[in-house]
């Protein structure tokens, strides 16, 4: 990721339900030293994208990302 310069972490799945799977992902992303100091300088950013979800579900995953 350092080499390649990435700017984007995109998380893709078909359906978010409780929300808990891809709050899970982006937090271990995030768990990463290096990651959470490049998103705080702007460097990256994480985005999930998902065909459909509860809406229980998608505003835990706004509120997470």
């Amino acid at each position: 990721m350092r080499t390649k310069h990435v700017g984007r972490i995109v998380v893709v799945t078909d359906f978010v339900g409780s929300g808990k799977r891809v709050r899970e992902m982006l937090e271990a992303f995030r768990a990463v030293a290096t990651l959470r100091s490049w998103r705080s300088y702007g460097l990256i950013e994480f985005h999930v994208v998902a065909y459909s979800g509860t809406e229980v579900g998608l505003q835990l995953v706004r509120r997470s990302s």
